[in-house]
Formats: C-alpha cells, sequence, structure tokens
C-alpha cells in the first residue's frame, strides 16, 4: 500500500513538472495574450475561436517564428497572387524556391486576414456548415480542404485545443446577447 501512495505521489510530480515546462507556461502566456482577438474573430466569421488559436499556436509556434516575431504574421500567410502589402523573405534572387511571406503592422491583423482568407476560400465554404462549438469538425475540415499535404493537421489542433481547453473558449457566453433594434416609427411613410 505504501508502495502504491509513493508511486501515486511521484507520479503526481511528475505530470505537475511536464505541466510547468517553458514551453507549455510561453503556450499559456501566447493564449492569455490572443485569445480575445481569437473570440473577436469567432464573432465576426463563426470560424471557432479554439481553431483559431490552435493554428495560430501551431503555425508560430506560439510566437517564437522568426516571421510572427519579424512581421506579426502568426498564421505563416504566403504572399499569394495580388497580395501588395509588405513581404518578409521575398525572393530577391529569383529564386522561386525561396517563400513569401506577408506582413502585418500588427498581430491582429494577421488574425483578421487569415480569417478573412478561410471565408473568402471556395474550397472552405463547406466548413461554415459547421457550429463554432464544432471545433473537432472544423478541424477535420480544414484538412481537407486547405492542408490536404498534412495528414495529421487536424490531429495536432485537436491535441493543442485538448491540452490547453481551448474549447472554453467557443462557449455561447463569449458572444453578447442580441440587441433588438426598435423601428424608427414612420419611417416607412416618409414621402419625398
Amino acid at each position: 500500500m505504501r508502495t502504491l501512495i509513493t508511486f501515486c505521489t511521484l507520479l503526481l510530480f511528475a505530470q505537475m513538472a511536464i505541466a510547468n515546462t517553458p514551453e507549455n507556461l510561453e503556450i499559456a502566456e501566447y493564449i492569455d495574450l490572443y485569445d480575445e482577438i481569437a473570440i473577436q474573430e469567432m464573432k465576426r466569421s463563426g470560424i471557432p475561436a479554439s481553431i483559431i488559436l490552435a493554428q495560430a499556436i501551431y503555425s508560430s509556434e506560439y510566437g517564437t517564428r522568426a516571421v510572427a516575431i519579424d512581421n506579426n504574421n502568426h498564421f505563416a500567410t504566403k504572399c499569394g497572387i495580388g497580395w501588395i502589402e509588405d513581404t518578409q523573405l521575398a525572393n530577391t534572387e529569383n529564386d522561386i524556391s525561396t517563400p513569401c511571406f506577408r506582413a502585418y503592422a500588427d498581430v491582429t491583423a494577421s488574425f483578421i486576414d487569415h480569417t478573412n482568407i478561410l471565408m473568402e476560400e471556395a474550397t472552405c465554404r463547406p466548413l461554415f456548415r459547421y457550429s463554432y462549438y464544432d471545433y473537432k469538425s472544423w478541424a477535420n475540415g480544414l484538412q481537407k480542404c486547405v492542408y490536404q499535404n498534412d495528414k495529421k493537421y487536424a490531429d495536432k489542433l485537436i491535441k493543442i485545443i485538448k491540452k490547453y481547453s481551448l474549447d472554453k473558449l467557443d462557449n455561447p457566453n463569449s458572444f453578447s446577447p442580441p440587441t433588438q433594434q426598435k423601428p424608427i416609427i414612420g419611417y416607412e411613410f416618409e414621402i419625398d
């Protein structure tokens, strides 16, 4: 019995030590910094905040990748056709293998642009049938419509969401109650 108690105590301390690794603490700080932006983008688009934040954590390595540090690009969004704003790692020697990443004035602009891309991408339209609290369907759908080359993309997002309880951001309390606007009396009867 004493051995079992000792083993359980050691296991508990080991779990606490793993949970408080520098990386986990940095990710927790990252979440605290950007959870409100993710919630605002969820309100604007219907994309779960957990998905938005998990993608940012994964793509930017919780804000530590050079593209995130230098250019506020937390989704490693490439320039693409039609991008006329600032860039990073631009092709200066006509080497087509050098990627070109978008650069943003601030992190919020990166989140907004990423959301806009998903909303405008024709292959992503079916995703918007899913609820904002169905992060698993969103993760699997994103893998099918955008990240086909990464067969474990959905699993990676789901793992991040579960590990850091990001699904708590996807609740109806994140949305303010709808306001009912009263019609302007007589407006419909105005005569020019």
